[in-house]
């Protein structure tokens, strides 16, 4: 009975660990993690400072799938400086907000987080908001995990990512 007791207390807090040995681009994929539930996985990634890695969940399985290098960087500053020219130089209040790596829903609506290279969503002044309550009011419209307009575009930039996994993503 102890031993059960024990066993759902670790399963329910399973959390993906990093290894402690420093980590290789040519090693990637690194699973650091299995049997995690989405809700784990989404709190691991709310509460790391992962810039340099990117992680992906499957089916209860966290690896390190690429790690960011000098090119992804540049690619990845590179459009966000294009996404950010329809501003015409406005960079308070901006029509369009231009940012990295920002937590939203998955898009296939699974409850998984993401954190993308780079989101675009237009500024909330520029969104309506819905109509007054009725039967036909669906709520308000889409929202990243603080409440600002979904992003419209997500770009994810991979250097050593496999053609097949990034396919895999966008289907």
């Amino acid at each position: 009975m102890f031993h059960d007791l024990i066993k759902k207390f670790r399963e329910q807090f399973r959390l993906p660990t990093f290894p402690k040995k420093p980590i290789e681009e040519n090693s990637l994929p690194i699973k650091i993690g299995s049997n995690v539930s989405i809700k784990n996985y989404n709190k691991f990634i709310e509460s790391r400072e992962l810039s340099g890695y990117k992680l992906e969940y499957n089916n209860g399985n966290v690896c390190i799938i690429d790690m960011c290098t000098r090119e992804h960087e540049d690619v990845v500053k590179l459009l966000q400086d294009y996404f950010k020219i329809p501003n015409g130089g406005v960079i308070f209040d901006e029509p369009l907000i231009v940012l990295g790596q920002p937590l939203h829903p998955s898009p296939i609506a699974d409850g998984l987080k993401i954190a993308p290279d780079v989101a675009v969503h237009p500024n909330k002044t520029y969104v309506p908001r819905p109509p007054n309550p009725g039967p036909l009011n669906i709520g308000p419209p889409p929202s990243d995990t603080t409440g600002n307009p979904h992003a419209r575009i997500i770009c994810e930039v991979a250097v050593s990512q496999s053609y097949r996994g990034l396919k895999n993503k966008c289907t």
